[in-house]
């Protein structure tokens, strides 16, 4: 047994560097370039997806491991593995910082604006940075049953719509109807 040991030692130091275990690792590296540009995006609006890092983390590991294994029989299956692994993590990653990178730009351009709502003689007015993505729970309210309803960024009258929720104390304005949405959360002032 010590002699088949002894053998497999002596063959894995006369083996040379495998070639698709190099290209496994500019692939693994590339993706850690593309993780990191991604996580950046958000970073430009909030620190909130700095963990989005963890994920260029792990495509470093990745490539440390390919690294160590480079003269071992199989690194190629275990690189095609690895390379298989990252691209779903890193993918789920990037699609988070895309979607939130984009997201946040939409709102970005609202900062320091005054958005208020008046409908009928209730006045609701956003704090600036209340957004939710999802009117699952949400219901739209039907502006024909109101007197009036005027809606103003920095003056400037919008058309949008309104939803609400059994609360009475917010509304919710759709300021982008994308597929998840961008709603305002204004509250009613007393």
């Amino acid at each position: 047994m010590s002699k088949d040991k002894s053998i497999n030692e002596n063959e894995d130091k006369k083996r040379g560097v495998s070639i698709l275990g190099i290209f496994e690792t500019l692939i693994l590296l590339l993706g850690v370039a593309i993780s990191i540009r991604t996580t950046i995006k958000p970073l430009h609006y909030t620190t909130k997806y700095v963990w989005c890092f963890g994920i260029a983390l792990i495509g470093l590991v990745f490539i440390a491991i390919l690294i160590i294994l480079l003269k071992k029989r199989f690194v190629w299956l275990i690189g095609a593995l690895l390379i298989f692994i990252y691209i779903y993590v890193a993918g789920f990653g990037a699609i988070v910082c895309e979607v939130n990178a984009g997201r946040l730009r939409r709102v970005s351009w609202y900062e320091g604006k005054e958005v208020i709502a008046v409908l009928d003689d209730t006045t609701y007015v956003w704090d600036g940075k209340s957004v939710i993505y999802n009117s699952s729970d949400l219901e739209i309210l039907d502006k024909s049953q109101l007197k009036t309803c005027e809606i103003t960024v920095d003056g400037e009258s919008r058309n949008c719509e309104i939803f609400k929720e059994p609360d009475p104390r917010h509304i919710f304005l759709e300021v982008e109807s994308s597929s998840t949405g961008i709603y305002f959360v204004l509250t009613k002032i007393e």
